[in-house]
C-alpha cells in the first residue's frame, strides 16, 4: 500500500498537520506507486504545485532507488518506508533533498505509545 500525504506547517513552525490525500494498493510496490502517481498527476505536476504543498508518501515496503527516483520526478519531498532503503536510494534522496525515513515501527508500553524510525536523508531538521 502507498499513501500520498500533505504536510501543512504554519509559518511559525508550531503546528504541523498531516492530511492523507490518496491511497493505492497493488501486489507490487512499483505498481502501487505508479497507480498513485497516475491518479494524482494533475496535483503532482510541477507547474501546479503551490509553495505551501509539501507532499510525501508512506510505503508499506522497502524504498528502492526506482521509487525514490519516481518521487523526485513528481516533486514528492518526503518518503516514509516501513522497510529498509537501498544504498542507491539513500544517495539519490540526499542528492534530491528528499527526506527519507526507514524501518518505521510503532510500539506500545505501559507509559504510552511511541514511533521509532531511522533517518537516512533529511535536508531540514526533523522536529
Amino acid at each position: 500500500m502507498v499513501l500520498l500525504f500533505d504536510v501543512a506547517v504554519r509559518t511559525d513552525q508550531t503546528e504541523q498537520r498531516l492530511q492523507v490525500l490518496d491511497a493505492r494498493e497493488d501486489a507490487g510496490r512499483h505498481n502501487a506507486f505508479d497507480k498513485l502517481i497516475g491518479a494524482n498527476l494533475d496535483m503532482l505536476a510541477v507547474d501546479s504545485h503551490s509553495d505551501e504543498l509539501v507532499l510525501g508518501v508512506v510505503l508499506s515496503s522497502r524504498a528502492s532507488f526506482e521509487l525514490v527516483q519516481k518521487a523526485a520526478i513528481v516533486n514528492i519531498r518526503n518518503i516514509v518506508a516501513m522497510g529498509a532503503p537501498s544504498g542507491l536510494a539513500i544517495d539519490l534522496a540526499k542528492g534530491c533533498d528528499i527526506c527519507l525515513l526507514g524501518f518505521v515501527k510503532s510500539s506500545q508500553s505501559s507509559t504510552g505509545s511511541a514511533i521509532a524510525f531511522n533517518v537516512y536523508s533529511s535536508p531540514q531538521p526533523l522536529v
